[in-house]
């Protein structure tokens, strides 16, 4: 199995509180990649420099060392393909990613010639480090038929785990169910009722926009569900309804899902206005299932994805509300070794927020580097990324204006860190078993 070794500085802090668990006795994975990444045809090894004007990036995992990160395997179906990665995501509660790529080609080409009704063949592959065993699937090319339309974002929970993920085909069958994709790549059916009963909704804490899972408003202002696209004046309506006005008709045409677990004691979403988007004064409103209450807050910034912790704790990243038209600015410091310069300056803040549901307080964190990204919060260590730095604070620690003396240094790589944007960890290193 290949590796690649990088100087660390390790920061080791003395007289830990017994609440928190040495990083020794913890281990630590992370994952470069990230959605709309390509994945570049033809190079040897994921060592090659890439040239200045490739947006290649592959997705590796990593698990990290006292002095390295490791390479533990590349995750794409087949990296030498040239395919994007349309979306990747992470179901901590569950242990375990899903990643689909689409074929990445110039649909023009396929006009010029005239062929109106080419498709891009998808594929699916899973982390799944839910048991002792870390199991990566790479996805056979017939992983995803042709035929299938991907339900983005959500789960399908069947006895408390996820039972499908992927994929419903979009041709109602005899028996009323639809074909879905499992965790396992194989092609099963779901009912009705498990289907409109039993989604599970994360997007996640990083700053990437995550496709959300919404339910549109009819006519009357109530949301409704469904299951088939071609019947949608018999969708039902829900029980679960946000605050609205008829004004709101005008402007919003759903109401889009941060949050739907079923451990977790709240809802949280917004409302999506017509053509995609929220207002530059955004309100996002948490229904408390216990107590059937609604609660709001009203931020200048975009969430762009929200992870939960504990009881009452959901956190993330904020992004700017980026303008149409508005010029890109690309970040000159990142290397080209796994990908092209990022485009910062138009939504990065290097702000994050700690927002504590029970008491409806939302807590604004701010670095001085524009290029900070909250990984994971985990038993009471927040773990971040700045531009090319892994490091970690004490929850408790945590000041408005971050304090770089109370953060312990995990890793430093300017051609790796960058791109790393999921981690998870375990309490014991997992046996690597591939399966294709």
């Amino acid at each position: 199995m290949p590796t690649t070794r990088f100087l660390l500085l390790l920061l080791l802090l003395g007289n830990l509180f017994m609440a928190y668990r040495p990083l020794q006795a913890q281990h630590l994975y992370f994952l470069m990649a990230h959605s709309e990444d390509l994945i570049n045809d033809g190079h040897p090894d994921y060592k090659t420099t890439f040239p200045q004007n490739d947006s290649t990036k592959l997705a590796i995992l990593f698990k990290y060392t006292a002095d390295s990160l490791q390479v533990v395997d590349t995750v794409n179906f087949d990296w030498k393909r040239n395919s994007k990665i349309k979306e990747l995501r992470h179901f901590d509660d569950f242990r375990f990613f899903f990643m689909e790529e689409e074929e990445n080609f110039d649909a023009a080409e396929y006009w010029a010639a005239g062929d109106k009704f080419f498709e891009r063949q998808h594929f699916i592959s899973t982390i799944d480090y839910s048991s002792d065993t870390l199991i990566i699937r790479k996805a056979n090319r017939d992983s995803l038929l042709l035929d299938f339309v991907r339900i983005n974002g959500p789960a399908f929970i069947q006895n408390g785990y996820p039972g499908y993920i992927f994929s419903v085909d979009p041709v109602s069958n005899l028996h009323s169910d639809k074909k879905i994709i499992n965790k396992n790549l194989h092609v099963s059916g779901i009912s009705i009722k498990n289907y409109l009963d039993s989604i599970y909704i994360s997007t996640e804490a990083g700053y990437f926009l995550r496709i959300r899972y919404g339910l549109p408003y009819n006519k009357q202002g109530k949301l409704v569900q469904g299951f088939d696209r071609t019947k949608v004046n018999e969708w039902l309506e829900v029980l679960i309804h946000p605050p609205y006005n008829e004004r709101d008709g005008k402007y919003y045409k759903s109401f889009s899902y941060l949050v739907k677990k079923p451990d977790f004691r709240y809802l949280i979403g917004h409302k999506e206005k017509f053509g995609g988007g929220t207002d530059s004064l955004t309100t996002y409103y948490t229904y408390n299932k216990t107590q059937a209450a609604w609660d709001s807050i009203t931020i200048p910034y975009r969430i762009a994805g929200m992870n939960t912790y504990g009881d009452c704790l959901a956190y993330g990243a904020l992004i700017r509300h980026k303008r149409k038209g508005a010029n890109e600015k690309l970040d000159m410091r990142y290397t080209t070794k796994f990908g092209a310069p990022m485009d910062n300056g138009s939504y990065l803040l290097g702000k994050f927020y700690i927002y504590n549901v029970c008491t409806n307080q939302f807590s604004i964190f701010a670095s001085n580097e524009i290029d900070t990204e909250l990984l994971l919060l985990h038993d009471g260590w927040v773990y971040l990324r700045q531009f090319d730095t892994l490091k970690r604070v004490k929850l408790t620690n945590l000041k408005a204006d971050l304090d770089e003396s109370k953060m312990e240094l995990l890793f430093k790589d300017l051609d790796i860190v960058p791109n790393i944007h999921h981690m998870f960890i375990t309490p014991k290193a997992l046996y690597h078993h591939p399966k294709p």
